[in-house]
């Protein structure tokens, strides 16, 4: 959950942020929000020829503001998902987004510019932070969680500025007692934080979701991730991965979300149609390994063959090992449906270790395709 919050904390900022422009007044130059608009649009939908075109424009009118190094950053993110440490993208990524950070702050001392800088701020440091956090490197994250945080807590004086605020101050209203009640052995921790409103933290992200112009996919991926796992509705859940999966039908990254949502409730034949499209060709091998789980649990569950279903597991599970912390989710259910096929064999010892296995991996127990 520290994960998810500090991801949508990271790509919210930075997609507001990437409202700036060099002029100093956010939502002044007209052209350059369009083309930003597009750009973005872009970049959920894979569609990364149109996101270099408009980089290209942000580096040759803004050479040295923090909106491009942003949309450069946010590209990144999706276009090598999972970005892994040691790799050359992981290099460009991180000194791409620390040089954001840095002019940001610069200039969060500019009363006049304050909201539009810490917009730019917070979005450097937040998709440093996604970054870090996607693969366990709690270091990094501590390091700079202060920083976020504190411009977090200032994010709530802006809300009426722009309705893209509203996904910030919706996230830490949610999670600040979502994450208490899912966790009480926290809840001495965080008296340290201001108390906050799961119910007034729905409102606020479907507002973004709803009005804001940078932040809607954001603010709809939240509330699906809200409703799967700390409200465990899964038809609520599943109105906004479809949203996604219709608004951005490039992007196997939300097409997954989907399935796994379609999953859940038993929608098995839906789920298999979508998966037909989405060929080992087509896919990294994380991704691949995403799809082999759900065709596991379609064998599994629609089928009833269970070697073949096992075969499909195992693979899945294989093929997301090398990804590590960001594959775990995937892991999980891999590991929580060989568990089921041991148990239908009797081989109740083989079922519980992989049970075990599968909750250790899991951040929520009650995602496990049992049902």
């Amino acid at each position: 959950m520290v994960r998810n919050v500090r991801k949508y904390i990271v790509l919210t900022a930075l997609a507001l942020s990437q409202a700036v422009h060099s002029g100093g007044q956010v939502l002044q130059d007209t052209q350059t929000i369009e083309m930003i608009r597009n750009g973005v649009r872009g970049i959920y939908n894979y569609e990364f020829e149109q996101a270099s075109v408009v980089s290209g424009y942000l580096e040759k009118k803004y050479p040295n503001h923090a909106v491009t190094y942003l949309f450069k950053g946010m590209a990144m993110y999706w276009q090598y998902y999972p970005i892994l440490p040691g790799t050359p993208a992981a290099e460009q990524y991180e000194e791409c987004l620390g040089k954001g950070m840095e002019l940001a702050e610069q200039k969060l001392k500019d009363t006049d510019t304050v909201a539009e800088n810490l917009l730019s701020a917070l979005g450097s440091v937040g998709l440093l932070l996604l970054y870090y956090s996607d693969n366990g490197q709690s270091g990094k994250v501590i390091s700079l969680a202060t920083r976020a945080y504190q411009w977090v807590m200032r994010s709530f004086y802006f809300t009426h500025s722009y309705k893209d605020f509203y996904f910030f101050t919706g996230l830490y209203n949610y999670y600040r007692e979502a994450y208490a009640n899912a966790h009480p052995i926290y809840k001495p921790l965080l008296l340290f934080f201001p108390h906050g409103s799961t119910k007034m933290g729905l409102q606020q992200l479907k507002t973004a979701a709803d009005s804001s112009i940078f932040m809607v996919a954001e603010a709809v991926n939240f509330l699906s991730g809200i409703y799967m796992s700390f409200e465990n509705n899964p038809a609520r859940a599943l109105l906004y991965s479809r949203k996604l999966r219709d608004d951005y039908p490039q992007n196997p990254q939300f097409k997954a979300g989907y399935i796994r949502d379609l999953l859940v409730i038993g929608k098995y034949g839906e789920a298999e149609s979508l998966l037909k499209g989405m060929t080992n060709s087509s896919l990294n091998g994380f991704h691949q390994a995403q799809t082999e789980v759900f065709r596991g649990i379609i064998m599994e569950k629609r089928y009833h063959n269970l070697k073949a279903a096992e075969t499909l597991y195992r693979s899945g599970i294989d093929k997301i090992r090398p990804y590590g912390p960001i594959g775990n989710e995937f892991s999980a259910y891999g590991h929580y449906g060989i568990s089921r096929i041991y148990q239908s064999a009797g081989n109740m010892k083989l079922s519980r270790q992989y049970r075990k296995e599968g909750r250790d991996l899991s951040a929520f127990d009650h995602i496990t395709f049992d049902k």
